[in-house]
């Protein structure tokens, strides 16, 4: 099968399944305020907002207004750049991690839920297959 001919036919597949696709994919969406969360809390330190907008992928007035609420909830705190005063970094408050690790444990526990229902090599070949994607992905950008 050709890959025009298997891309319409995972497309069909999916409009028949169209309420489970969504369903998996907001299962495994790392969007909004959990991406803005997970991704403070992969890093080392402070993390510029332009940095958030690039590997969330998410427009910087998304951004901006996710910041604003984590900052509501005392969960960041903006520190001013001391080489260029016009940047602003963001870090995680001891508040704000423990509401990273809570999601990081609970997007863990949603992905465990669907591999559960996978054999061993399944799940192998189903990781090996997301890398090659995600790679792809790359690739193009």
């Amino acid at each position: 099968m050709s890959s025009m001919e298997r891309a319409v036919a995972i497309t069909e597949h999916q409009i028949r399944h169209i309420r489970e696709v969504n369903q998996l994919a907001e299962t495994l969406s790392l969007k909004g305020e959990d991406g803005v969360l997970l991704t403070l809390r992969a890093s080392s330190g402070p993390v510029f907002s332009g940095d958030i907008v690039e590997r969330t992928g998410l427009t910087t007035g998304r951004v901006a207004n996710i910041l604003k609420n984590l900052e509501d909830k005392r969960q960041i705190d903006r520190v001013q750049d001391q080489e260029d005063k016009r940047r602003i970094s963001v870090q995680l408050t001891e508040s704000g991690r423990e509401a990273a690790e809570e999601r990081y444990r609970r997007n863990i526990c949603c992905r465990q839920e669907l591999l559960d229902r996978l054999a061993t090599e399944e799940r192998d070949r189903m990781f090996e297959f997301l890398e090659r994607l995600i790679e792809a992905c790359g690739a193009e950008a």
